[in-house]
């Protein structure tokens, strides 16, 4: 046996500069690992391909560009060659269709038209803004109020029915501050089933922004 066979297997940088160049692509829970290829087409067709995303579906893919120092963005096509190297990691975005899907899943009828009580698929939702110290936010404008959204609304879902009942809101950062929920389950995530019955939240940059 030589001295090579007793040596740990080596790990490849996510972005090697000797010919493996790889991108991880993340499509709201899921991760996955491609080539880092220089055309936008090649790493979009790669994200449709694994996440099995159908070609009539719009996406947005946007990265983190370390030499710019800025949070992720949307990256044009025509400068995908120029920043390919640099990039590591890309987040999928799919945008909800116009039309309502066939098959009754995780994004709410609520992107598709509003909701109202009567319909046997709704569900309501009580929403109130807190401070970070527990606390309502007093004031007529910050009073509780209620969401219609489907039953299988996701929290991303319940943000897009927020913005849409309480345009002068920013949602953007929206944190579960419900204090039943175990914060070590983040479920806060957008992809997550929203609660039941009441939503209490308030306004934390770090957890993942809506589109």
């Amino acid at each position: 046996m030589s001295s090579l066979d007793n040596m740990p297997p080596r790990q490849l940088p996510v972005n090697e500069n000797e010919g493996f160049k790889f991108l991880k692509l993340r499509y709201l829970e899921r991760m996955a690992l491609t080539h880092n290829a220089e055309r936008f087409e090649d790493i979009e067709r790669a994200a449709r391909k694994i996440f099995k995303i159908e070609d009539g579906v719009s996406i947005t893919i946007s990265v983190d560009v370390p030499f710019i120092d800025t949070e992720r963005m949307e990256i044009d096509p025509d400068i995908c060659p120029m920043i390919s190297g640099e990039v590591s990691l890309a987040w999928v975005t799919k945008h909800p269709d116009c039309t309502p899907s066939p098959i009754s899943g995780s994004t709410t009828e609520e992107v598709f038209h509003q909701m109202s009580q009567s319909d046997p698929d709704a569900r309501s939702i009580q929403c109130a803004l807190m401070n970070t110290f527990g606390g309502l936010f007093g004031g007529l404008n910050n009073l509780p109020f209620a969401v219609i959204v489907h039953r299988n609304a996701t929290f991303y879902d319940l943000k897009q029915a927020i913005c849409k009942l309480k345009p002068e809101l920013s949602v953007q950062g929206l944190h579960v501050a419900d204090s039943c929920l175990n914060s070590h389950r983040h479920r806060h995530i957008d992809s997550c089933r929203a609660p039941d019955n009441r939503c209490e939240f308030f306004y934390n940059p770090a957890c993942t922004p809506i589109p």
